[in-house]
């Protein structure tokens, strides 16, 4: 049973010109095969999981996981959660059949009835903290804001048809417009150039609007957007205490 291959995951583009399938063993890396059903040709990239194909039927998102026997290793050794392999992001055009990678990504999204736009957060890059002296003088700067489940992480906005980038700090939640129409999420706030609150990013002006402003202890969760792309909703917990028992109010 240890030779035996299994199909998870099988799709085709919406145009139908393209199938896309993984094959995973029972133990050990698998891989996700692209195959043109009109030229009769494929493409593979190994370890791929979560596969996503865009509506324009142009792209194929996915995220690219670590070698499993080097995780294995890792945890065996005991190694703390922070310093295993990150998961990364793969794209894939099925126009010039070529891959594209992105190191240290936590999760991504595509819209689901639109094509051109990803967006991803990526993980935490740990810092290297610098050997102190003897003679070193401890600096009295405030302690700096890191991405965290608490804190949020980098969003990043990719254009997929030149690549350009737009990014935003300490994201805890994001979703896209049905219709690609636009970008909601929330962000804790990096204290200078954004605060915390709820934004929306309109894909086709590439403008940024702020939906509400809080503080960055707020809670907000259940980001919605209508199918038009005119209304948001969400779910506030203004309570920076720790009570046990959270209330929400619906905007």
């Amino acid at each position: 049973y240890d030779n035996w291959k299994e199909i998870t995951y099988k799709a085709l583009t919406p145009d139908g010109t393209n199938a896309a399938f993984t094959v995973n063993p029972q133990d050990g890396d698998g891989k996700v095969i692209f195959h043109n059903l009109k030229a009769n040709t494929q493409d593979s990239v190994k370890r791929a999981a979560e596969i996503a194909l865009s509506f324009d039927s142009k792209y194929a998102i996915f995220k690219i996981k670590p070698q499993q026997n080097l995780v294995k290793e890792l945890r065996r050794q005991k190694k703390k959660k922070e310093d295993l392999p990150k998961d990364s992001l793969g794209i894939y055009s099925f126009t010039n059949r070529k891959t594209q990678k992105v190191a240290d990504v936590k999760s991504f999204k595509i819209p689901e009835k639109a094509g051109g736009w990803v967006a991803y957060q990526q993980d935490v890059k740990k810092e290297v903290k610098p050997v102190a002296t003897s003679g070193d003088k401890k600096p009295a700067s405030k302690k700096k804001k890191v991405n965290s489940d608490e804190n949020g992480y980098t969003l990043v906005l990719r254009k997929l048809s030149n690549d350009t980038e737009t990014q935003f700090g300490y994201v805890k939640d994001y979703a896209f417009a049905k219709f690609g129409q636009g970008l909601l999420f929330s962000s804790a706030g990096n204290d200078s150039t954004m605060q915390a609150g709820v934004y929306w990013y309109d894909l086709q002006k590439e403008q940024l609007t702020t939906l509400h402003q809080g503080k960055a202890k707020y809670k907000y969760k259940g980001l919605s957007i209508s199918e038009n792309g005119t209304q948001a909703a969400f779910l506030l917990d203004s309570d920076t205490t720790k009570a046990l028992i959270r209330h929400f109010k619906l905007y």
